[in-house]
């Protein structure tokens, strides 16, 4: 039988294993969550805040200003 778990067969097995995995590798996941992307508006964000980024009025209205230059 191989390794592979499904969720729903046992989910507090999947969330130990995916607690165990994050406690061993904070670090890796903190330095990756904080590095600089370049949004297609413009902007330079953590990967961590791309999100809230996309949906901020200064993203919108840098990807307003950058459709009216190119038509």
């Amino acid at each position: 039988m191989p390794d592979y778990i499904h969720y729903k067969d046992r989910p507090e097995r999947i969330k130990e294993i995916n607690k165990n995995y994050y406690d061993s590798h904070r670090e890796e996941i903190a330095e990756y969550m904080r590095q600089r992307v370049m949004c297609e508006c413009g902007c330079e964000v953590c990967y961590a805040a791309l999100c809230l980024h996309k949906k901020s009025k200064r993203h919108i209205k840098n990807l307003e200003k950058i459709q009216n230059i190119t038509q």
